[in-house]
């Protein structure tokens, strides 16, 4: 059997206006749920229709647990909530199984809820208290067919508020979640203070090209370095440098002269080497040559 601890406000105001909050409730409860993912996260609203609940949660347990339920209230019991007044107690006896024998669980879940559209990765929040290991899950819906448990964590006792915060990918389908933190055992878990938010899509990333040419072609350069500056595009060119201004080398190969020029546009200047020669077949000290007399010209 299902127990509660009814928390009613200190005066029955609510008698007199009950009417009028139910046709409230109907107007308006619809679109908080649409604005509010997770409405009453911290157990802090009671629901206008049945006012010794809190709104927006539901209790539920299933297989050989017996469990109690509690609407806390810090106002009556000091010290009970980690946020605002309020917070959620579950109690689990098993009196007819081991706990290693055990099928079911126990919890207070939040409502169906309308995620944001479009696909995303969603942050779970809250805080616990227990005496046994509970677990974090949730359970999203299509909203017609299809409908999936979601294991976030499994957590261990916490004799002292503890928070939980994880990242999950829900599936692409899911229009519908509901958050839950399970018990499953003889013992006791406290929580409070929930929150799913969606989290931003990861910002695009500009692909990066990078357009390298070796030797210095004059046959290149005649056509390519004009059609790139057009479309405001550099790139590396590496040089051989003992080939700049070289008699009989002229004709094919670019000169001190188109260097400066592309360094004025933008564009990057490398070592290509002296004289293109076989680097795998060079001495360290001809490597060396290279490196440092190319690089100096």
């Amino acid at each position: 059997m299902t127990s509660y601890l009814m928390v009613y406000p200190a005066t029955p105001w609510h008698t007199k206006r009950l009417p009028l909050l139910v046709v409230l409730a109907g107007l308006l409860l619809p679109l908080l749920a649409m604005a509010a993912p997770l409405p009453n996260g911290s157990a802090e609203d009671f629901d206008p229709l049945m006012p010794g609940e809190p709104s927006g949660w539901e209790t539920n347990h299933w297989g050989d647990v017996n469990p109690t339920y509690t609407w806390q209230d810090a106002t009556i019991t000091p010290g009970v909530a980690h946020h605002g007044n309020h917070s959620l107690r579950v109690d689990v006896t098993t009196p007819n199984k081991p706990d290693d024998q055990l099928q079911g669980d126990a919890k207070w879940w939040t409502k169906p809820f309308t995620l944001d559209a479009g696909l995303g990765k969603y942050r779970i929040t809250n805080w616990y208290r227990s005496n046994i290991s509970t677990r974090l899950v949730l359970w999203v819906t299509d909203g017609a067919e299809q409908s999936q448990y979601l294991p976030v964590a499994t957590l261990g006792p916490a004799l002292s508020w503890a928070a939980n915060d994880y990242t999950v990918t829900l599936p692409g389908w899911a229009t519908q979640m509901r958050v839950l933190h399970v018990i499953d055992r003889t013992g006791w878990l406290e929580t409070d203070s929930y929150t799913a938010t969606r989290l931003p899509p990861p910002e695009k990333q500009q692909a990066k090209v990078s357009l390298t040419f070796d030797d210095g072609w004059v046959t290149a350069y005649a056509y390519l370095v004009n059609q790139m500056d057009k479309r405001g595009i550099t790139g590396t060119h590496f040089i051989i440098t003992e080939y700049m201004d070289k008699p009989g080398y002229t004709a094919d190969y670019i000169g001190s002269k188109k260097v400066k020029e592309l360094l004025g546009l933008g564009h990057e200047i490398g070592s290509h080497t002296l004289n293109h020669e076989d680097m795998s077949l060079a001495t360290p000290e001809q490597l060396n040559e290279n490196l440092e007399l190319s690089k100096k010209r």
